[in-house]
């Protein structure tokens, strides 16, 4: 079952602005910690975030590859 579409439009709406303003925060604050922190200690934290990532991905996304559908 779907949601209505006056919500799925202001849950799409609220997504939409808040990947915006994550998207321009890492932008300004990247350069800053890559200046700060080095190389190295940039691609632990990008390794770690791609880890949980996947993690949560595995855990609460289920492969439907094996369901028939309808």
């Amino acid at each position: 079952m779907s949601f209505p579409t006056s919500i799925r439009a202001t849950a799409l709406g609220i997504l939409g602005s808040t990947s915006r303003v994550g998207s321009m925060i890492s932008s300004l604050l990247f350069p800053i910690a890559f200046i700060s922190y080095g190389q190295q200690a940039m691609c632990f934290v990008g390794a770690f975030v791609l880890a949980v990532g996947f993690a949560v991905s595995y855990f609460y996304a289920p492969e439907t590859h094996s369901k028939t559908g309808i």
